[in-house]
């Protein structure tokens, strides 16, 4: 038997009940623009602990208050840019003034007085 020609076209699809994808900033590029910053932050007192050559006692610090900068910054920039897709390059200037005011805005919270 040979098959119908003119066959009918399928049915269409019933219509899609996902939500469609975000077009946002991927929270890893975020992440990545953030990082850098945290890496200046950490490279300044590395320096200094190599060149005077005495203790790192200033790095752990560093480490602790960068790494706090770093999740708050990643966390409102990635939260600003849901719904705007940047390339992971520009991140990189658009965090410097993210970075600069959540770091007043921490300073000012752990500040005694």
């Amino acid at each position: 038997m040979q098959p119908d020609p003119i066959a009918p076209p399928p049915p269409p699809s019933p219509p899609s009940t996902t939500r469609p994808v975000r077009e946002g900033t991927p929270f890893l590029h975020v992440a990545a623009g953030a990082g850098i910053w945290y890496l200046v932050i950490i490279a300044s007192p590395v320096a200094r602990a190599l060149n005077k050559r005495t203790g790192w006692d200033d790095v752990v610090p560093a480490l602790v208050d960068g790494g706090i900068l770093f999740v708050v910054t990643t966390t409102v920039t990635w939260l600003i840019l849901l719904r705007r897709r940047l390339k992971a390059w520009t991140l990189i200037p658009f965090t410097v003034p993210i970075y600069i005011a959540v770091a007043i805005v921490i300073g000012l919270i752990t500040s005694p007085g």
